[in-house]
């Protein structure tokens, strides 16, 4: 039995939330081929200790906590997931998957008709796949630390 549980992130979880972030940026230099500058400035505005306490301040933000240790944090936004990372360990556990179905009710609880999210990675899009979103366009990023590279927007219909 799953002894997962999916809470509320406090600013005491920002320390594991920015490792598991900082983790999960490096493992895409060899999936998404993200060069180590990018890493390195992706996790200086993303995944610092600050950035995710001012996440936690201005968005939702949910933790699952597996054996008292958190392995995995999403963040929304109104009705588009912002983040969501899981912590190498426990990848490939249904640990995204609860993160993700808990933001999707609580997205549905707030009267949005649909969910949306912008992936870079695209080593993440089967993963939203298997969500049963969609892919509804794509478009390259034109400012910022990922200008030229593309962005894939996925949606799903929630009534």
């Amino acid at each position: 039995m799953d002894k997962t549980v999916i809470r509320e992130a406090t600013a005491a979880d920002a320390a594991r939330i920015s490792e598991i972030v900082t983790s999960c940026y490096c493992e895409h230099e060899f999936t998404d081929g993200f060069s180590p500058a990018l890493i390195e400035e992706l996790i200086g505005l993303r995944g610092t200790e600050q950035s995710i306490e001012r996440l936690i301040e201005d968005e939702f933000v949910l933790v699952a906590v597996r054996d008292e240790a958190i392995v995995g944090m999403i963040s929304v936004s109104q009705n588009e997931i912002t983040k969501l990372y899981v912590a190498t360990e426990a990848q490939r556990q249904g640990v995204g998957a609860r993160l993700f179905r808990h933001a999707e009710r609580l997205v549905a609880k707030h009267g949005f008709a649909a969910l949306l999210l912008g992936v870079v990675a695209p080593s993440a899009i089967p993963f939203y796949e298997k969500m049963n979103l969609a892919t509804s366009e794509t478009r390259e990023i034109r400012g910022g630390p990922c200008k030229g590279r593309t962005v894939t927007i996925l949606t799903k219909q929630l009534v």
